[in-house]
């Protein structure tokens, strides 16, 4: 009797055991990440890639001192105060050069346990100037002068080689010094830089709510918990798995075998609108399509009268571009700053209005008097009569500004505009001028390209600068109007030049109305970073990396949850 009752305990006590690893392994199994990329990763070192999708995953494992939430804030990471709030966080010092200090907190440990210090600031800096190393992502002298230990190991001080209003550049991703200066420093005693440590493809350690784990070249890459991370994550597990393209991924998704992608195009994702399974996010990255009008000496004389550029826009239907081939996922802009904290409110760009295009070029001196449907000159100064208005577009073999091309033809036609399609390969559109470069030639009246600008940073890129007129002397130009405004260029120097804060702000304010009235770009379409991801995913908050809009960064990634 003792006996069959043991036997019976001991039965039911290995079926609670086999019921609890069967429940646990479940528990597991909902918490691993799977996420999906069209793109292999190169490297995890993230000053030896400028790859987007390698960036994103990097994002995994590494953090900076700050970050930039999805408003646009600044919020503090590794740092109890950002420098603007701390006396003597931002100074100028004797020769004119910005000074930035900044302290890390408790929260600032590496994976392994060990306290993060001004060292992990100053080794990519070091090896970004060591003349040996090659670096993708460099901390450039020219605009650095030196990054220091302040008053303590914890004390990062980053001093500039002119006045710098871009002050929270200085919060880059720093390197565990403690595991990875020993292994620089046997590499450059060998004529070896920091690209050909082993540890730039399986770092051991990270400061990241997740750490790597394993990578199978062509296959995945999987990052497990990092249990010093400050705010520990839901996720146990993160599988990044590679595909060969953007259609493989879409149904890897569908088929429910990856939980998160993101995607470089509005019309990648269609076919997910109306699944309420997955949720679409689309999440400003600072990229803008548009076209560059040439105003140059071998551009169409006609754009040079901004009556004809005005009329250009009013009968452009920018929206039904925006509806037909992007499903409406996005929005147009009206500004290079367009999404930011520093875009002007109001801007007077023309309404769509096809009739009133159609008597504003004719009061130019455009008419349709053959009745082609073409608009020909009558009586311009300087332009032979019967001269056509049909412009010439150049871009891209890319399928969406090829679509994008066709359906501008035909709306323009209905305001007796004419256009002459061209494509050019990606690399040759962004060659330099020696190299054929398409639209530095100024051949053609108008490319359609992407403007880039840094989200963070009131200083954008001023892709219409006088010194950037492409020419045999400035073969990298990327002045695509092939004409410039001195008034207007001096003010886009004062973006970084100037201190007071409120004086950019309405110097780019200035450059925003000036571009709404000249009309020499004309804005297309935001181009978001677009994620899709399954919606039993909770506390999803995206941001977008600046330079690339495939770079989704997982800010908060910690926070992310599996509905139960």
């Amino acid at each position: 009797m003792h006996a069959r009752s043991s036997s019976k305990r001991l039965l039911l006590l290995i079926c609670l055991l086999l019921l609890a690893v069967s429940s646990i392994t479940a528990q597991d199994e909902g918490r691993v990440l799977r996420l999906a990329s069209a793109t292999e990763i190169d490297t995890l070192n993230p000053y030896l890639t400028g790859l987007g999708p390698s960036h994103t995953v990097i994002y995994l494992m590494f953090r900076g001192p700050w970050a930039f939430d999805p408003t646009g804030e600044i919020v503090p990471i590794l740092v109890d105060q950002l420098p603007t709030e701390t006396e003597n966080g931002i100074t100028v010092n004797e020769e004119g050069n910005t000074v930035v200090r900044f302290t890390l907190n408790e929260n600032a440990v590496w994976s392994d346990g060990t306290p993060m210090t001004a060292d992990d600031f100053i080794l990519p800096y070091e090896a970004s100037n060591d003349g040996i190393s090659t670096i993708v992502q460099p901390l450039s002298a020219d605009d650095i002068a030196s990054v220091e230990a302040g008053e303590t190991d914890q004390e990062v001080v980053v001093t500039y080689t002119t006045f710098n209003a871009d002050w929270y550049f200085a919060g880059w991703w720093p390197l565990p010094s403690h595991v990875v200066r020993p292994l620089y420093e046997e590499s450059l005693a060998n004529g070896e830089g920091l690209e050909t440590l082993d540890w730039n493809r399986a770092p051991t350690v990270g400061n990241g709510p997740f750490v790597f784990d394993e990578w199978l070249t062509g296959s995945f890459t999987r990052f497990v918990r990092n249990e010093n991370f400050y705010d520990p994550a839901w996720f146990g597990e993160v599988v990044v798995s590679y595909y060969p393209d953007p259609t493989v991924v879409r149904t890897i998704l569908k088929n429910g075998e990856a939980d998160f992608s993101s995607f470089g195009q509005p019309s990648d994702v269609f076919d997910f609108q109306d699944d309420p399974n997955f949720v679409i996010s689309t999440i400003p990255a600072g990229v803008i399509e548009g076209w560059y009008l040439n105003l140059g000496p071998d551009g169409h004389p006609a754009l040079k009268d901004v009556r004809v550029r005005e009329a250009l826009v009013m009968a452009l239907d920018r929206q039904l571009i925006v509806d037909e081939l992007l499903g409406g996922l996005t929005t147009i802009p009206d500004s290079v700053w367009y999404g930011t904290g520093w875009a002007k409110e109001g801007l007077d760009w023309p309404e769509y209005d096809p009739e009133g295009a159609v008597a504003l070029l004719a009061e130019a001196g455009w008419t349709d008097e053959d009745g082609d449907g073409i608009c020909e000159a009558q009586g311009i100064e300087g332009i032979e009569d019967g001269t056509p208005l049909e412009f010439s577009l150049t871009t891209t073999t890319v399928t969406i500004r090829m679509d994008m091309q066709v359906l501008a033809q035909d709306i323009l036609q209905e305001s007796c505009i004419g256009l002459e399609l061209k494509t050019v390969e990606p690399t040759l559109i962004l060659a330099t001028l020696d190299a054929g470069g398409a639209q530095r030639s100024g051949e053609d009246d108008i490319y359609h390209f992407a403007v880039l600008l840094a989200r963070t940073s009131i200083a954008a890129p001023n892709y219409w600068s006088c010194e950037g007129i492409p020419s045999a002397e400035n073969v990298a130009g990327l002045n695509l109007a092939h004409a410039c405004w001195e008034e207007i260029d001096a003010l886009w120097d004062t973006l970084v030049s100037e201190p007071d804060p409120e004086v950019r702000q309405a110097n780019a304010d200035q450059i925003q109305e000036f571009m709404a009235e000249n009309l020499h770009w004309i804005p297309m379409w935001d181009r978001p970073a677009i994620a899709i991801y399954s919606a039993d995913l909770e506390n999803v908050n995206l941001v977008a990396e600046d330079i690339s809009s495939s770079r989704v960064m997982f800010w908060q990634i910690q926070d992310w949850e599996r509905a139960e």
